[in-house]
């Protein structure tokens, strides 16, 4: 290892309470109200779902902070993984999180039924409940996964006009206000709920480098959703999901540095610099850092910031169409589609040295993993047979990622070279499960026999291009050509100590 770096966190500890029925498996004992959860795309009595589920209501998220990355203090097992930047939340059960070099997680989350890659605290509010699946899932619904699902489900309109506002005021003045109102437009038959959350709070540690504060909070989100009910036995339900963050990005601490690493890697020159900025971090203490880059490498558009900031725009849509022709047999569509852009600048050494940093300073529209959009589909059908003692769920599923536009990333990679990836990945999956339950209640109360089976096939095509530049200004990079006579680029064939740029490869 060669250093060792943190995101700062805030000085915020909550431990649940006993008695808190929502929070944890279904095992936990104590006078518990029935709770019910959909994890099987139905309602049931968390009580009688042979699925290990815990599952949180908003009351109790609210009273952790409100926020998403709140659920780890609630929900045993669970963890979350944001190794540069808090806006962005990946989850892990038990151990099982994202691989390198894998093509999906092994945590999905869910929103509206429908998979999303992944989620920010623009997303929890105006819910219904959060349900954390522990284990393998993948035989009844969704994309499959091996250490769980988190089903994130919003409020639907309701047949009664109403709404609320929340105001929450708190330190790092902080002021986030949420609301809903939901109106039936037509009794019963058209009803419409819509609902928001603007949240600011100032950053708790501050950057002596370029005088900022890191770790704030900006962002603002909408929804809106419509349900059609066109008959008793079929039902239309659209929404759409809008998100804005922009913030002064992230802050990683400098823990640590391994000079045999950089001694081997030919890199020893800049032992004595993160000898200095370890020092300097130990003297400043947790809330204080000296770290990114200033103008020499910042690029026109976020020098001021250090090369260290922010911004996402994600909109969401779904549409779910039900038919229920009788109380034995529906058919459920889901549809899906997502748009992500972010652009965002990180500092993974932890320092003010230009070692390793993540810029993307010089293009405004410069994205890097986080710019695509993805079209979904579900088809299912559940039932029930053999005088209801036989459950059974269908399902077809698939999905569709690419990038519709640029997706680079600017750095600087050890030695003070820049580095530019241009990537157009494109991902399809598509698959078919099934899952059937039979009741032995007769035998044994309470015994049931479930079995599954799931076929999938995904496949990843992916074109790049990666150049390497040794002046520290990527400007004259041909993007999305591949050099194969550098005599027709001068400038890049110059070597670099004459003060040109690398040769592209």
């Amino acid at each position: 290892m060669l250093f060792a770096v943190a995101p700062a966190r805030a000085q915020r500890v909550n431990v649940p309470q006993p008695g808190e029925a929502s929070v944890d498996d279904k095992a936990r004992g104590g006078d518990m109200q029935e709770i019910l959860v959909t994890a099987r795309r139905r309602q049931e009595s968390i009580q009688s779902v042979p699925v290990t589920i815990s599952s949180v209501k908003p009351a109790l998220l609210e009273q952790r902070g409100g926020n998403v990355t709140d659920l780890v203090q609630i929900v045993t097992g669970l963890s979350q993984n944001a190794f540069s930047d808090r806006n962005n939340i990946s989850f892990s059960i038990r151990g099982q999180q994202l691989t390198y070099g894998t093509l999906y997680p092994a945590v999905i989350t869910y929103f509206a039924e429908v998979p999303v890659a992944r989620i920010s605290d623009g997303q929890s509010f105006d819910l219904n409940d959060v349900q954390v699946l522990k284990g393998p899932q993948g035989t009844l619904f969704g994309r499959v996964t091996d250490g769980g699902a988190i089903l994130f489900n919003p409020r639907k309109p309701t047949n009664t006009f109403g709404g609320y506002v929340d105001l929450k005021l708190g330190n790092y003045a902080q002021r986030e206000i949420q609301g809903a109102v939901n109106v039936p437009i037509v009794d019963d038959k058209i009803l419409v709920r819509g609902a928001f959350d603007v949240n600011r709070r100032d950053g708790f540690t501050h950057n002596i480098l370029t005088g900022k504060d890191l770790d704030d909070v900006s962002y603002e989100a909408g929804r809106l959703g419509v349900t059609l009910k066109i008959s008793d036995t079929f039902e239309n339900y659209s929404l759409v999901n809008y998100n804005h963050a922009a913030t002064n990005g992230t802050a990683t601490t400098l823990l640590g540095y391994n000079p045999i690493a950089l001694t081997t890697s030919g890199n020893a020159a800049f032992i004595p610099a993160f000898e200095a900025a370890l020092q300097e971090q130990a003297a400043l203490g947790p809330r204080h850092v000296d770290i990114g880059t200033l103008n020499s490498l910042g690029g026109p558009d976020h020098s001021h910031d250090g090369g260290i900031y922010y911004n996402r725009k994600v909109l969401w849509v779904v549409n779910t169409t039900s038919w229920t022709p009788s109380d034995s047999f529906s058919i459920k569509n889901i549809f899906g589609y997502i748009w992500n852009k972010e652009h965002e600048g990180d500092d993974f050494d932890g320092s003010n040295i230009n070692y390793l940093q993540s810029l993307n300073t010089y293009y405004p529209d410069a994205t890097y993993n986080g710019y695509y959009e993805q079209f979904s589909d579900e088809l299912q059908a559940q039932g029930k047979l053999l005088s209801d003692k036989l459950s059974y769920t269908i399902g077809l599923y698939g999905d569709y990622q690419r990038v519709p536009g640029k997706n680079e990333n600017f750095g600087l990679l050890y030695d003070s070279a820049q580095l530019s990836v241009v990537r157009y990945p494109v991902t399809k999956s598509r698959a078919i499960y099934g899952q059937v339950t039979y009741d032995l209640g007769d035998l044994l109360r309470g015994l049931k026999f479930d079995a599954g089976v799931r076929y999938t096939q995904s496949r990843l095509k992916e074109r790049g291009s990666t150049y390497y530049a040794f002046d520290l200004d990527p400007s004259d990079i041909p993007h999305g050509q591949c050099l194969t006579d550098a005599s027709a680029y001068p400038s890049l064939s110059t070597p670099p100590s004459e003060g040109g740029i690398g040769r592209a490869v």
